[in-house]
C-alpha cells in the first residue's frame, strides 16, 4: 500500500498562508482596543489641557457662566457640573465654535438650572483632529475651576 502525502513545497505555502490569515485577524482585533490618537498642536490632545488658562463666573439671575480664555489654546466648550446631592452635568457649546486666545464668551442654561450659592466645577473641551475628522475631548477635572454661582 502506497501512501501518499503532501508535498513539503505544498505544505509550507499553506503554513504561510495561515500564519497571514491568523496575523490579519489579530491586526484587526486590536486595532478596535487600540484605536487612533486625537491630536492637537501635533501631540496627544490630553499633553494640550494643562496649557489652558481661563477665567469664568456664573450669574443665576442670567443663567449663563460667562468664559474668558486667557490662555492660547482655543476653548471649544465647556463641561459644567453642580456639586452637591444631585449632581447636574451640563455640556455646552460656544456659539462662535471656539474662543481663541483673549476672547470671551458665554454660555446659556435653562431658566433654574443655576441658583445664586451653588458650586459648579467648570471643565473646558477642546477640539482635536483624530485623522481627517475633528473630536471634542473634554479635559481631566483637575484643569477645571470650581466657582460660587453669583445672584
Amino acid at each position: 500500500m502506497k501512501r501518499r502525502g503532501v508535498s513539503p513545497v505544498i505544505a509550507t505555502v499553506l503554513l504561510v498562508l495561515i500564519a497571514i490569515i491568523i496575523a490579519g485577524i489579530v491586526y484587526v482585533w486590536a486595532k478596535n482596543f487600540v484605536g487612533e490618537k486625537t491630536l492637537k498642536f501635533n501631540q496627544a490632545i490630553e499633553l494640550s489641557c494643562p496649557d489652558i488658562k481661563f477665567q469664568a463666573e456664573a450669574f443665576a439671575s442670567q443663567n449663563e457662566v460667562n468664559i474668558v480664555n486667557q490662555g492660547n489654546v482655543p476653548l471649544y466648550g465647556m463641561e459644567i457640573s453642580k456639586k452637591g446631592l444631585g449632581s447636574v452635568k451640563n455640556v455646552g457649546k460656544f456659539d462662535s465654535n471656539t474662543i481663541s486666545d483673549g476672547e470671551t464668551s458665554s454660555l446659556s442654561f435653562p431658566s433654574g438650572t443655576l441658583s445664586a450659592g451653588d458650586q459648579i466645577l467648570v471643565v473646558p473641551i477642546i477640539i482635536g483632529t483624530q485623522g481627517n475628522t475633528k473630536k471634542a475631548y473634554t479635559c481631566d477635572s483637575s484643569v477645571g475651576q470650581t466657582i460660587t454661582v453669583q445672584a
